[in-house]
């Protein structure tokens, strides 16, 4: 609590409430109602490198995708890598199982995400990014990567099932059409739902 009161004092926030966020895993994020009813949010991410990105992020989807503004960024200190002052958008988080109708609409949303062009990357200095040439390698060690956390929640039959798919169809992908961006973090608490 130490470091969110440092922060809000960094953005001169006036607090009625605090709340912490559930399935929060790459930053500290808290919902905070101001004195004058507007609700935020305050995202701690946990280096400076992640801290960037996200802002850099925020601020190419802008207009493109359902995400929130930002409202206030701090470069952080020594001690704290910095925080994002977001606005707050409609809906709920999505903590429940998922139905059909919201995992199309996460689809829908991931596919206007990979639509988006990508013309930034030369500019960037927090995006990961690959050589063309590398593409199945990097595709290949992201999935073994995040494949270890998957094995921890998933049944051992349905973790066997994935592996067994994606190494039947990996080979088959098509090449890469250009720079794009994909969101390798898919967790239900992650998205909002409008209901």
């Amino acid at each position: 609590m130490e470091i969110l009161q440092q922060v809000i004092q960094q953005f001169r926030l006036n607090v009625l409430s605090i709340n912490s966020v559930p399935e929060s895993y790459s930053s500290t994020v808290y919902k905070l109602i101001l004195n004058n009813q507007q609700q935020v949010f305050v995202k701690i991410p946990y280096s400076k490198t992640k801290l960037m990105r996200e802002y850099e992020f925020l601020q190419i989807l802008q207009d493109k995708l359902n995400t929130p503004r930002v409202l206030d960024f701090w470069e952080g200190n020594d001690v704290i890598p910095g925080a994002l002052l977001l606005e707050a958008i409609d809906g709920e988080i999505c903590t429940k199982i998922i139905d059909k109708a919201l995992a199309y609409e996460i689809g829908v949303n991931h596919a206007k995400l990979h639509s988006i062009p990508a013309t930034f990357f030369e500019k960037s200095e927090t995006i990961e990014r690959y050589q063309p040439e590398e593409w199945r390698a990097f595709i290949q060690h992201k999935f073994e990567y995040f494949s270890e956390y998957a094995k921890a929640i998933l049944s051992k039959g349905l973790f066997d099932k994935s592996i067994h798919y994606f190494e039947k169809h990996f080979y088959s992908l098509p090449a890469p059409d250009g720079p794009c961006l994909i969101h390798m973090d898919f967790r239900p608490g992650k998205y909002f739902s409008k209901g």
